[in-house]
């Protein structure tokens, strides 16, 4: 817990600026709240599979689970690097950086997976240190995989450079889970499988150089591929972020429909409801883009001061990415007819809830945001907080059908919100005028 409060606290400090924002306490009491709620709904979770499940598929459900969140590392709140505090003592050499680079993002990006291996280690005593020690090296594997898709959608190397590094790195990959894969069981080939995470690390490290040639070479004058932030469908890096987001989605929710067929409904619930819900489109696109949209909040305010506009364009903007997003939900309800009801009702409620926060939202970001849309902008750290939990707690209608109301009252909460948002819109925009201008 002190872990959890250390975290909120430093991420809540970097995101608002306490002499400007009084009211950083409340945000930093719901975000803290908001971490504990999580953890706290994971546990009762995994009591209630435990008992459904035997410990080898618990083990194996919660690897997926956590290497899928590694890989999609937009899905957690964003962290300032590690690195940063320790500048002074930074290591010079290139090979000594990427492995301190590599170091760092076990420690900051996957605060959320520390907390849960800390949490497993001192509930579950099935739970060991050697399949602690496992995860940590599937995370590094995740972590190469994630940092060539981040690349490719950050368009930061040469094509025909990236796509020579991923193959090796893709080749390795698939050795290290094709010869380790009975290593989780029994026994395998370690060394095997250690030589293709060296070979992936080997091809990860030649990327990150590739990179800083690139970069240098585009700041002496070489014209850059990347393209600005423009609106959402015309932007070519949100666009692939988008497009990226449901491939993945499909991918996986493609993965356990077949699971789910073979082996049954209760063995793949952990990771179902998180692949079910809308939390992929909100945490991974919609809270990193309202900041950057500033300079159209401007004009369209300027044009109409009511509000409604605003909230028209950003119906716009998440109109196609929902739908996508939807149809994949109700075609994962149709082949799973079991999961019906329970899947459609989440989906839809917290989807409104969140609609209409991401209207509040957009409103609270343009003076936090200076700069164009990037996969590193950190307008979305109080948002995920808040996604994650509100998308997570329709997962408890899997207990009992009475947690259904849970949909009602965010349905009730939606329209509250956006009644109260229009009737005190006027000073909304005073204040955030006020303090751009001040």
């Amino acid at each position: 817990m002190g872990l959890i409060g250390w975290y909120t606290t430093v991420k809540i400090k970097a995101f608002f600026r306490w002499k400007d924002n009084r009211s950083g306490i409340i945000y930093a009491i719901l975000g803290m709240a908001a971490m504990l709620y999580a953890v706290g709904l994971l546990y009762l979770l995994m009591t209630e599979l435990t008992k459904r499940l035997s410990v080898e598929h618990f083990k194996h459900i919660l690897l997926v689970t956590v290497v899928s969140m590694t890989v999609l590392r937009k899905f957690l709140p964003q962290y300032i690097p590690f690195r940063k505090s320790l500048l002074p003592y930074h290591p010079t050499s290139a090979i000594f950086r990427y492995a301190f680079n590599v170091l760092d993002e076990i420690l900051c990006f996957n605060f959320v997976n520390t907390v849960l291996f800390i949490s497993l280690l001192l509930i579950f005593p099935f739970f060991t240190i050697k399949d602690a020690l496992t995860w940590i090296i599937w995370i590094v594997v995740a972590i190469i995989c994630r940092r060539f898709i981040q690349c490719l959608l950050e368009q930061r190397i040469r094509r025909h450079d990236f796509f020579l590094l991923l193959g090796l790195s893709l080749a390795a990959i698939i050795g290290a889970v094709i010869f380790w894969q009975p290593a989780f069981i029994n026994t395998g080939s370690w060394e095997a499988a250690l030589i293709a995470i060296v070979v992936a690390g080997l091809a990860d490290f030649m990327m990150e150089e590739k990179i800083g040639e690139y970069e240098y070479t585009s700041r002496q004058g070489v014209t850059s591929s990347h393209t600005g932030f423009n609106i959402l469908m015309n932007a070519p890096v949100l666009r692939v972020a988008v497009t990226g987001a449901f491939i993945v989605k499909a991918l996986f929710l493609l993965v356990l429909t077949m699971k789910m067929q073979k082996k049954g409904v209760n063995e793949m619930m952990f990771v179902t409801m998180l692949f079910s819900s809308p939390a992929l489109p909100f945490t991974y696109c919609f809270n990193n883009c309202w900041g950057p949209l500033r300079n159209y909040w401007f004009s369209i305010d300027q044009a109409d001061p009511n509000g409604t506009a605003i909230w028209r364009l950003q119906l716009r903007i998440m109109a196609l990415p929902l739908a996508i997003d939807s149809i994949l939900t109700i075609i994962f309800y149709i082949v799973n007819s079991k999961l019906g009801p329970m899947i459609l009702v989440s989906y839809f409620a917290s989807g409104i809830l969140l609609c209409v926060l991401s209207y509040y939202w957009s409103l609270r970001f343009p003076f936090y945001v200076k700069r164009g849309f990037s996969m590193n902008v950190n307008t979305s750290t109080v948002a995920s907080l808040i996604t994650l939990p509100i998308c997570t707690a329709l997962w408890l209608t899997c207990l009992s059908p009475a947690y259904y109301l849970i949909a009602v009252a965010y349905v009730i909460a939606a329209l509250v919100l956006i009644i109260r948002m229009n009737k005190f819109y006027n000073n909304i925009r005073i204040s955030v005028y006020s303090k751009l201008y001040r």
